[in-house]
């Protein structure tokens, strides 16, 4: 069916019995093949050894078994991962591929592009105290922008956190304060957590 449809490209027979996935092989060696398993440096060999493709674990993954895994040409396939500190820790050890029950958390951890600048409009003094913030919505085409980060000192440049607020564009600040000059930058973050 794989070869009637012309699918031998978009399509991985993954399975965890060796002898099934041997016999993909033997039918049509260009078919990409997984084995599911705990995955070994034994398993690894034993796809390799067949032209296979991919392993995919459940079990514990390790530096040394990921980079034993390429040096077979074998990628490697997590399942199934479902939290955010997983997911980090898997991307950043150089993981292949990964199953999860949530893909936009993991779309949204792929995402490598920082959101837009922030701009402020303006910082409006109000009454004896406030200051009002209002500043252009930052954009993030991947992964939407969560919330901002506004920062403030009494010197140039600030770097102190000073609040977190939603997807909003505007802030007041309450600075319980007269006469005083305050700095403030805003960031903002998207969904996957980077900000500008």
């Amino acid at each position: 069916m794989i070869q009637a449809f012309g699918m031998q490209s978009r399509v991985i027979v993954s399975s965890f019995n060796y002898t099934q996935l041997t016999q993909t092989k033997t039918l049509d060696a260009t078919i990409p093949v997984q084995l599911f398993a705990t995955i070994t440096n034994a398993m690894i060999d034993q796809i390799s050894a067949i032209g296979g493709e991919w392993v995919g674990s459940g079990g514990t993954i390790t530096p040394s078994l990921l980079n034993y895994a390429h040096t077979k040409n074998v990628l490697f396939n997590a399942w199934t991962i479902n939290s955010n500190s997983q997911m980090i820790e898997l991307i950043n050890m150089g993981i292949d591929g990964i199953t999860t029950n949530y893909p936009q958390t993991l779309y949204l951890l792929s995402d490598t592009t920082a959101p837009s600048d922030v701009i402020i409009n303006s910082a409006t003094p109000s009454g004896a105290t406030d200051i009002i913030l209002n500043w252009q919505p930052a954009t993030d085409p991947e992964s939407g922008i969560t919330n901002y980060l506004v920062y403030r000192n009494i010197n140039p440049n600030p770097i102190d956190l000073y609040a977190t607020v939603g997807d909003t564009t505007d802030f007041i600040d309450h600075t319980s304060v007269e006469n005083r000059t305050y700095y403030y930058r805003i960031k903002a973050v998207n969904g996957a957590t980077l900000k500008v």
